[in-house]
């Protein structure tokens, strides 16, 4: 194996819905064949990732929410979960629920990616959002009354919305003094600009311990290429040996790259790779 690439999906390998555009799969097949392992990471659930990984003509891994569970491809079987116990939800969703802030708790891969919200205790405009969101994924959802109806002892991630980053900021900020042993990153939601939404996962699950659990089986020592464009791909960035950041993404996060590859839309991450490899040829 020549080494491992890690890409965030969003932003990164595609600015579209459900697919990738077909010069990239074309390119990142040719990296597959000529020895490099290929990582997707991506913050959607298994569900709202599947039509864009099937199309996907290698074998490969996927780490779906945030790199909860990792899943081998073709085989769509499970390589490593990192679920959030209820132990330590229950304080986040009492908050969260008491405070009227809209949030989805989802409950992974192995339960068909159900997702419970609850649409009486928000806004009509957060309600809306709530919809929207339901309009372009093919999760289950389930409207809920209470927090007490969720039955799951452990699920992958809850995710909370904010119209402002600096409000959800704030709420990442009262959800750390709970004290309950999680990670919280907050990004711009790729699919309506203008809205935040946060991750809140497992302490053992991120991007960056997912990137380090596949790296650990599989690298034997080879270089590591990470491609990312938001707040959640900074930590998995600071893994690579050589980082590749869209233009589109925040200046902190620009601020890590070694390279900045065009934006997803004019199919940036193709270049972003070639110069990455570039590099680690010049070594």
């Amino acid at each position: 194996m020549k080494g491992l690439i890690v890409l965030d999906i969003d932003g990164t390998v595609t600015d579209q819905l459900y697919e990738i555009d077909p010069s990239v799969l074309s390119y990142l097949k040719s990296l597959y064949e000529g020895g490099w392992q290929i990582f997707f990471v991506t913050g959607r659930t298994f569900a709202f990732s599947k039509k864009i990984l099937q199309s996907i003509p290698f074998p490969f891994f996927a780490g779906v929410q945030n790199g909860s569970a990792i899943i081998r491809f073709p085989e769509q079987k499970i390589f490593h979960m990192s679920y959030l116990h209820r132990k330590a939800a229950m304080p986040i969703l009492k908050f969260l629920f008491q405070e009227k802030i809209p949030f989805v708790v989802e409950c992974g891969f192995n339960v068909s990616d159900i997702c419970y919200y609850f649409p009486n205790n928000i806004s009509k405009e957060e309600r809306d959002y709530i919809e929207f969101r339901i309009s372009i994924a093919p999760e289950t959802w389930i409207a809920l009354d209470s927090i007490d109806e969720i039955s799951q002892d452990t699920f992958p991630v809850i995710k909370y919305f904010c119209k402002y980053q600096n409000t959800a900021l704030q709420i990442s900020e009262q959800i750390a003094n709970l004290q309950q042993p999680v990670n919280t990153v907050t990004i711009s939601d790729p699919f309506n600009r203008g809205t935040y939404l946060a991750h809140i996962t497992s302490k053992e699950a991120s991007k960056s311990s997912a990137v380090e659990k596949l790296r650990s089986q599989f690298s034997n020592g080879a270089p590591l290429i990470v491609a990312g464009d938001d707040y959640n791909d900074k930590d998995m960035l600071l893994k690579g040996d050589v980082k590749v950041v869209m233009e589109t993404a925040p200046q902190d996060v620009l601020d890590i790259a070694d390279i900045i590859a065009p934006s997803a839309n004019e199919r940036g991450i193709i270049r972003g790779l070639t110069d990455a490899i570039e590099i680690l040829q010049r070594k």
